[in-house]
């Protein structure tokens, strides 16, 4: 027999309760009555006993109070058979079991590039580091940076102090990840659920992994809350009341919640989509949440979000990248970290988390790196434009997507050419504008495709940055090219 659902008061909110209850001047029947029910229910709330949600809720407000403060810490059925009492932290647990082999399917292995097979991530997972200060924040000088670059030949000097993930991920409730295109946020938040869930790391709660791609394509536009209870309806949950169960740990704050790949979400659903995320996280505030996205996705402000950066891999973090893969191969690690360490241009792709995986498999391939390598730098170019998106499913619509690769190449070129001219390798967004209405406007042989009174220069400059990545903020509105070799590249190719 299916029974309702029902809610009683803690014995320390018991006291919290009568304490308000005199605050307001009230009597147990006064509340009855001003509630519009009988004194019974009202007696029971007061004694500790349990009553139906509704109007458990109903008194609680009444009472200015906050019903997860003083609600016990149990499951209950009307029928107060202590066979139907289980303990929250019990429904947790069965909760988790339930779900994990729908965790460990998503998230334990990764399977990217020109890789022939699907490798265990545990084994192939590297440790990250994050800032707490976000690079296209910093107000600096571009003189200076200029003069630091020049100085330095590289952008090492713009590097922030940076923590372990797993520390700055402990830090805080509610976090946003940016990071660059193939950076290894993804890999990271699946690392994380996967932790979660086999209980190695915030094992009193349930992960819940989302790709916000997947949940904005979804049939019929589900919200958020009904989107999280299908996830678990797929985990063949074994209670008939699964929405209620699933609400009650979300009251309680049991789940973490993993939202991945913001920067993903088609053009026509992204406001909805940031809606969903921001009344959700507001509606069951007690949670652990964690988006990603990439750089200058949305400038959408989650106010109670933290915004942090993943940082890029240094060379330890590409050593023990490097231990990993080349483990069955022995004393390939060290010959690969010394054809990188001769090569300061190719060393600077390994930084990358998805490039160093191109580095391992062209080396496995070949054994070595050629210097001056055209072909490398054009497959880079292309898993930028086009290959990186299509092995994830994803079709974005932006007239910067309606460009064909070549169309592309010569718009990156030609402002390569631009900076080049300038002598400087950074430049501001108000340069980059005017390249591209220059470039657009005046090659009718690259411009039969695209329809030139609807070109905006601030879409495809914006459209730049999130798709491809091959352009990065440094700073306030000032702007680089992600690579120098890749800089290069597109200025040889006009």
């Amino acid at each position: 027999m299916k029974t309702k659902r029902s809610l009683q008061v803690s014995p320390e909110g018991i006291a919290k309760a009568k304490a308000a209850l005199i605050s307001h001047s009230l009597t147990q029947q006064q509340l009855a009555s001003d509630l519009g029910i009988s004194r019974q229910p009202v007696n029971k709330f007061f004694q500790g006993k349990p009553i139906e949600r509704y109007i458990f809720f109903d008194i609680c407000e009444q009472l200015d109070l906050d019903w997860n403060e003083i609600v016990a810490s149990f499951w209950l059925t009307d029928t107060e058979d202590a066979a139907n009492i289980m303990p929250i932290d019990s429904l947790v647990k069965e909760m988790r079991e339930k779900i994990k082999p729908s965790i460990q399917e998503r998230c334990s292995t990764m399977r990217v590039l020109d890789m022939s097979k699907p490798m265990e991530l545990n084994k192939i997972y590297t440790p990250v580091y994050i800032s707490e200060k976000i690079s296209a924040k910093r107000c600096l000088d571009i003189e200076q940076l200029i003069k630091d670059y020049e100085k330095y030949d590289n952008f090492a000097f713009l590097s922030t102090e940076s923590f372990p993930g797993i520390e700055v991920v402990n830090r805080y409730s509610k976090l946003i990840i940016f990071g660059k295109a193939g950076g290894g946020k993804t890999t990271f938040l699946k690392y994380l659920a996967l932790q979660c869930v086999e209980n190695n790391f915030y094992s009193h709660l349930a992960p819940i992994f989302i790709s916000l791609r997947e949940f904005a394509e979804t049939t019929n536009k589900p919200g958020l809350l009904e989107y999280v209870v299908k996830i678990i309806e797929k985990s063949y949950y074994p209670r008939e009341d699964k929405t209620n169960v699933t609400e009650l740990l979300l009251n309680q704050g049991k789940f973490f919640i993993f939202l991945d790949s913001l920067d993903e979400i088609p053009i026509d659903d992204n406001i909805r989509i940031l809606k969903e995320i921001q009344h959700f996280s507001e509606y069951f505030p007690t949670n652990k949440f964690i988006i990603t996205s990439r750089f200058a996705a949305q400038e959408y402000l989650f106010e109670k979000f933290t915004e942090v950066e993943l940082a890029d891999f240094d060379d330890e973090q590409i050593s023990i990248f490097a231990d990993n893969w080349f483990k069955n191969a022995s004393g390939k690690s060290n010959i690969f970290i010394k054809s990188l360490e001769s090569d300061a241009q190719i060393k600077e792709f390994a930084k990358t988390p998805l490039l160093l995986v191109l580095l391992c498999l062209k080396f496995e391939d070949i054994g070595y790196f050629k210097r001056n390598n055209y072909d490398f730098y054009q497959k880079v170019a292309n898993i930028f434009f086009r290959k990186w998106d299509l092995q994830r499913g994803i079709q974005r619509k932006t007239i910067y997507s309606k460009l064909t690769r070549e169309q592309k190449e010569y718009l990156l070129g030609f402002i390569a050419i631009g900076v080049l001219e300038l002598g400087k390798y950074l430049f501001t967004k108000k340069f980059v504008k005017e390249q591209i209405n220059f470039c657009i406007s005046n090659l009718p042989s690259y411009s039969d495709k695209v329809d030139i009174p609807q070109i905006n220069s601030e879409a495809i400059f914006k459209s730049i940055l999130v798709e491809d990545g091959l352009i990065v903020e440094r700073g306030q509105g000032i702007y680089s090219f992600s690579h120098i070799a890749l800089y290069e590249y597109f200025a040889a190719k006009v």
